[in-house]
């Protein structure tokens, strides 16, 4: 499957797909998925670069996507410029749901990969930020999205995979839906459900700031499955970069231990180190 820009001939995506040959028709709607999200993934990033480079008057939706753009570098000081653009935002147009719902996901970033001294309060305003993105629009796939990872910082894991089922029926395109939904099942224990929606999420965002995050994921479950060498394969594809920090070097660690091969996954521990020493596994 290919799909090509007819004003010069470029591919813009290809990928090959599997089925039988009597399933035709499950395969075109594969087809038409995949390049949706793909299209979706390409337009959004392009609006993104757009709305950091514009000079003059910056309404609030630019104000969002710059936040969104600081958020995708993954450092600690871009985490917190979000942070701020996001404040001052929701402060200028309360009843924003975008801003909302990339304000709980910069906070959920703190949480994973920033010392915060307050947790308990970052939940709770994760948890706000979030419940007032779906109350201001019920039918936004990434404000649901993000509410099921909300719902799973404080256990409510039926609640999680509710709010995940429901962004992936209001936009089945999203990989980001996919993704979450995939993390609140492996949340719940079902490893096998949570593989095919981060099989799907990689297949329908094959790019993007979050691609190494499905690549650690599809590596969780395969380990759970005890299928180590893929698992492993997986794991090692997330160690460059910032996306993962230093969790693709943990998750790779115990697929190690659990191969018996001891001393590599002291060297892999000690690797992490130099990402963030403030992190321990």
């Amino acid at each position: 499957a290919h799909l090509v820009d007819t004003s010069n001939g470029h591919d813009l995506w290809a990928d090959r797909l599997d089925h039988k040959i009597e399933d035709v028709f499950s395969l075109q709607e594969e087809i038409a998925a995949a390049v949706v999200g793909h299209i979706d993934w390409e337009l959004r990033f392009d609006l993104r670069e757009q709305a950091r480079l514009k000079r003059g008057e910056v309404n609030v939706w630019d104000r969002v996507q710059k936040a969104l753009w600081h958020l995708f570098k993954f450092t600690d000081e871009d985490t917190q410029k979000a942070n701020d653009i996001l404040s001052k935002t929701i402060d200028m147009t309360p009843d924003y749901a975008l801003a909302h719902a990339v304000k709980a996901n910069a906070e959920l970033r703190k949480l994973f990969f920033v010392q915060v001294d307050d947790r308990k309060g970052a939940k709770e305003r994760v948890l706000y930020h979030a419940e007032r993105a779906v109350a201001l629009d019920e039918h936004s796939s990434f404000a649901h999205a993000t509410l099921a990872r909300a719902y799973t910082l404080y256990n409510r894991r039926d609640a999680a995979i509710a709010e995940a089922e429901l962004a992936v029926s209001l936009n089945p395109s999203a990989a980001n839906a996919h993704l979450v939904l995939g993390y609140t099942q492996l949340v719940n224990g079902q490893v096998k459900q949570a593989l095919a929606h981060f099989e799907t999420a990689t297949r329908f965002g094959p790019s993007g700031p979050y691609f190494k995050v499905k690549l650690l994921s599809k590596a969780m479950c395969l380990y759970l499955l005890d299928n180590l060498e893929q698992a492993e394969a997986c794991a090692r594809t997330t160690l460059e970069g910032r996306s993962v920090g230093p969790f693709g070097h943990y998750v790779l660690a115990v697929i190690l231990i659990r191969q018996h091969r001891i001393e590599e996954a002291r060297q892999i521990v000690r690797q992490s180190k130099d990402i963030r020493p403030d992190k321990t596994c």
